[in-house]
């Protein structure tokens, strides 16, 4: 195993071009997707007008499952990113399964293909949805094969056009929302405290995704300052903007015309009709265009890492001599995402197959972290994000039970078919690192910085 203390050639041939404004845009364009358009009505459904505090409460809980991440993205440069943090704190076998569960994973790309079409086609009716969802997937992988610089340029114009829509429907909002009424009225935890909990536990996946950004580790001018920070800001200031959008929501209309529904149905009550088709756009269109462009750049690095240390064919790790973007990762994930969408497959199943299984791989993060003093000694001891081995302990468990939390609320809402689903794809990844467990060679790279 390779433990660096100091700056060396790393495989990944990255640039370290992303600044706090591009690692910002790339946050919270984690965070922000569709979650917010869809589960907001959802939640007014649960609790009526407290969806205020749903928000704050699961904004809260989000930021603090960030720390066991921010413990180790503020302590070294993970050129792999979550794989190269679940290599160092995890046994060989348990990192083996988490690769494939992360390659399996690749499909739920194809989604937000038909989230997209799903929602142009409610502005421009009538046009071919199989023709619209590959289009845009298309666009989003070859922004991401045009390199780090495009990638991030394209992120922070969307992420920036995505928030003024969002502010826009805030602002007219809240304007039209009597605010003494809105605390006092009868609508107020609508579903009493089980309610309350349902909304908090579905809120927590609209802001959720900020963790993520330690996939961009590699990237990162200087990634153990500024994505520990940039994680709990994004979690915590998109879950303030969604609170208030939670107000417009459940306050503008009665909570039985808004329960349940997206807040296209707001919108359009609150807007003009031309602002209402610019929300539309930059708000649900853009929202998941951001989703979808983080997610295709942050899976690279840790992919690229894997192949290195034997779990995938090193072939994957070839770069394009020009743009220096590993093209045939992106072609393997771009066809893996095109697969489903040709196919016609139910996506709503395929996603869910594999929902939990994230769920339980954060939770393995949170409670293998614990193993940080033990795994990096002297570079953990010297870390600016150090804290006691009883507080580590604590931060640990408390956020893996969160993960936990998660995962049976997903329990409970699962049908058969997806549970056999997260089943098998469990099953796969077990046989699949068992067979490459003696090939592999974990080189844990990281830079200290």
């Amino acid at each position: 195993m390779k433990h660096p203390d100091t700056a060396h050639t790393s495989v990944q041939q990255t640039e370290r071009t992303l600044g706090r404004g591009a690692l910002y845009a790339t946050a919270i364009g984690m965070v922000i997707g569709t979650g917010v358009i869809t589960m907001t009505g959802t939640a007014i459904a649960n609790t009526g007008h407290a969806v205020i505090f749903a928000y704050l409460l699961a904004a809260l809980l989000m930021a603090v499952s960030i720390i066991p991440y921010s413990y180790l993205g503020g302590t070294i440069r993970l050129e792999g990113g979550s794989y190269t943090q679940m290599a160092l704190i995890a046994p060989k076998y348990i990192t083996g399964i988490s690769v494939y569960i992360m390659l399996f994973q690749v499909v739920i790309i194809a989604l937000y293909g038909v989230s997209f079409a799903d929602y142009l086609l409610e502005l421009v009716p009538g046009i071919n949805r199989l023709a619209v969802e590959i289009i845009f997937v298309s666009l989003m992988f070859f922004l991401n094969f045009l390199g780090v610089k495009t990638y991030a340029a394209a992120q922070v114009i969307m992420v920036v056009i995505m928030a003024a829509a969002l502010t826009l429907y805030a602002v007219f909002g809240f304007a039209k929302v009597d605010i003494p009424a809105y605390f006092t009225a009868p609508d107020f935890f609508y579903g009493g405290t089980g309610g309350f909990l349902v909304a908090v536990a579905l809120l927590s996946f609209a802001t959720d995704g900020a963790k993520n950004l330690i996939n961009f580790s590699a990237m990162a001018k200087n990634p153990t300052k500024d994505i520990p920070q940039i994680m709990m800001r994004s979690t915590l200031g998109v879950g303030a903007v969604y609170a208030i959008i939670g107000v417009v929501s459940a306050g503008v209309l009665p909570v039985v015309r808004v329960a349940g529904q997206p807040l296209s149905k707001v919108a359009f009550e609150i807007f003009p009709y031309w602002l209402y088709i610019f929300f539309m756009c930059a708000g649900a269109l853009f929202a998941i265009a951001t989703t979808l462009n983080a997610s295709i750049g942050g899976v690279l690095d840790p992919m690229i890492q894997q192949a290195n240390d034997g779990w995938l064919p090193k072939i994957f790790m070839k770069r394009h001599s020009r743009f220096h973007t590993p093209y045939l990762m992106l072609l393997l994930c771009y066809g893996v995402s095109l697969v489903p969408l040709i196919l016609g497959l139910n996506l709503d199943t395929l996603s869910n197959c594999t929902v939990i299984l994230m769920r339980a791989q954060t939770a393995l993060v949170c409670f293998y972290t614990i193993r940080l003093p033990k795994v990096l000694p002297e570079v953990w001891a010297c870390s600016p994000m150090h804290v006691s081995d009883r507080r580590l302990k604590i931060v640990c468990i408390a956020t893996g039970c969160i993960a936990v939390m998660q995962m049976v609320v997903l329990l409970i809402d699962c049908e058969f078919i997806e549970l056999l689903g997260n089943c098998l794809l469990l099953g796969g990844s077990m046989l699949l690192a068992a067979l490459r467990n003696k090939k592999a060679v974990i080189n844990v790279i990281y830079e200290k910085i």
